[in-house]
């Protein structure tokens, strides 16, 4: 028998990583980035082939979903031993849901030609029925493309949880009733809107991760002292990285892909890798992302090293390049003979570089949030040089950030209140690093006082970004300036957010 006339079973390198699938759900739902399903599904090459399989039959219609009628070309498969492989993956998605798989899944089977037809016509069938539907983002891994959804019908109280996988020669769709809970099946417990899916008008669901501290609760307060000079506001905080398909290393080429913190690809983002050789003479080259978040570059010959990492974004009226952080925090030199892989995040605070900080923690390069420089004048009510604008040196000063809407990642933000006595003598202020990048209503008064006059002043003052109004008493909107809105022109693991300077004084 040639290859093009048999059937490589359903077979699971691991029971243990689908043990290990896994979704977060909530009332609007989101399902957390697929491990790697190693060596899962069915591998075909033609339709007769499919027919004559004692372990598959033609199916025109669902028996998940009774009266539901199947996109063309369907293939039911009737193996224990498949459907049982196929039981235990979903089981554990819904039991990482708090629920469950109620009876075994059905499994779907559609050759290449029309897989990606079923797909696209599923959403519209279970419509018809009564059912919304709500698909994770793709991942890819090395069983294939997996996709996880969910579908919900109000009415008859029923809900569906369910994956469609794309190989290279067939797409399957396998899916099962799901209960929440551990009632029994058919019964009341958790009925209504299914927790899986969220509305219809809701924007696709995106994989919710654990917020570190400093985000999403309450105020961030930071107490300076008259010697404080710098206050990094998350800290040492970092976003979880999200997980990555695993790649391996391809000789002459960089590879990687390119994700947001909470695993979302990001296309369009820009990767550029330089190499040197004898005499200190360089070369280099650059990819875009696809779809997928996915690059790959062919690094010229020699020694190299990443000279360029961004993803540019709207922001504000406007658009802003980000600087990329390698995941695993590394982004130094390789051979170009061997090459590499590096995966990238888009991180909207967090240190760039731990060694940079230590040996300049005011520089606003080294960290991927935002940033605001305050400075004032002081002096003493007597004192001859002294103005009607200073500050007493006897004050303290109070500035409040408090965000306006989701910061730029989409998390909800954290007012934050930053207080500094005002001092005596010259170079005063504080430099406030390291805020999660969104847009904040900013204000300043002194503490026991009225509200304190805020200028953005510096070189680049008067661009877009920055204080809006420029200058004001009482509140004004805070943006980040960016270097560029130029992906290409973002420096890998370099923040690419510019300094803000803003003045306090005396109304």
């Amino acid at each position: 028998m040639n290859n093009t006339s048999r059937i490589v079973r359903p077979r699971i390198v691991s029971r243990d990583l689908l043990a290990r699938l896994a979704v977060v759900t909530s009332t609007a739902a989101a399902f957390a980035a697929l491990p790697v399903l190693g060596g899962l599904l069915v591998v075909t090459a033609a339709r007769p082939v499919l027919a004559q399989d004692p372990g598959l039959e033609a199916a025109a219609s669902s028996r998940l979903i009774a009266g539901l009628s199947l996109p063309a070309g369907a293939y039911r498969s009737t193996g224990a031993e498949n459907l049982g492989q196929f039981t235990n993956a979903l089981g554990g998605v819904a039991r990482n849901n708090g629920g469950r798989i109620n009876g075994r899944v059905e499994a779907l089977i559609w050759l290449k030609s029309g897989g990606e037809g079923a797909k696209k016509a599923l959403p519209g069938l279970l419509k018809k029925r009564g059912y919304q539907y709500a698909a994770r983002p793709a991942e890819d891994t090395d069983a294939g493309r997996v996709t996880l959804f969910g579908a919900g019908n109000d009415d008859k109280k029923q809900r569906v949880l369910g994956m469609w996988v794309e190989q290279a020669e067939v797409t399957v769709l396998a899916w099962g009733a799901f209960a929440k809970g551990g009632g029994s099946a058919g019964s009341d417990e958790g009925a209504g809107r299914p927790e899986v899916l969220p509305s219809a008008a809701s924007p696709a669901p995106q994989p919710r991760r654990p917020e570190p501290a400093g985000v999403g609760a309450g105020a961030i307060v930071i107490e300076a002292t008259a010697t404080t000079r710098v206050v990094n506001v998350m800290k040492n905080a970092m976003p979880e990285p999200p997980a990555f398909p695993r790649l391996s290393t391809k000789p002459g080429y960089v590879r990687g892909y390119v994700y947001d913190a909470k695993g979302k690809p990001l296309q369009g983002a820009v990767i550029g890798v330089r190499a040197t050789s004898a005499g200190g003479f360089y070369s280099g080259n650059s990819a875009k992302t696809d779809a997928r978040g996915y690059y790959e570059v062919q690094s010229p010959w020699g020694v190299g090293h990443f000279y360029c990492a961004g993803y540019s974004v709207d922001y504000g009226e406007g658009r802003a390049a980000m600087s990329l952080y390698p995941s695993d925090g590394e982004a130094g030199n390789f051979a170009s003979n061997v090459g590499a892989v590096k995966n990238w995040v888009l991180l909207t605070y967090g240190i760039a570089d731990r060694d940079a900080v230590q040996d300049d923690p005011h520089a606003v390069s080294n960290y991927y949030g935002g940033n605001v420089a305050l400075g004032w004048y002081a002096s003493r009510p007597d004192s001859v040089l002294g103005g009607p604008s200073d500050l007493p040196v006897d004050g303290t000063v109070e500035v409040t950030l408090t965000p306006q809407g989701p910061l730029l990642d989409g998390s909800r933000g954290r007012p934050i209140v930053i207080r500094k006595p005002v001092g005596e003598g010259v170079g005063l202020g504080l430099y406030v690093v390291n805020i999660p990048v969104g847009a904040y209503k900013m204000s300043a008064r002194l503490v026991g006082g009225g509200p304190l006059k805020m200028k953005e002043t510096g070189p680049y003052g008067n661009r877009p970004f920055g204080l809006d109004p420029k200058e004001t008493t009482g509140t004004a909107t805070l943006w980040q300036r960016p270097g560029s809105a130029k992906a290409s022109e973002a420096t890998a693991q370099y923040s690419n957010w510019g300094q803000l300077q803003v003045s306090l004084s005396r109304p």
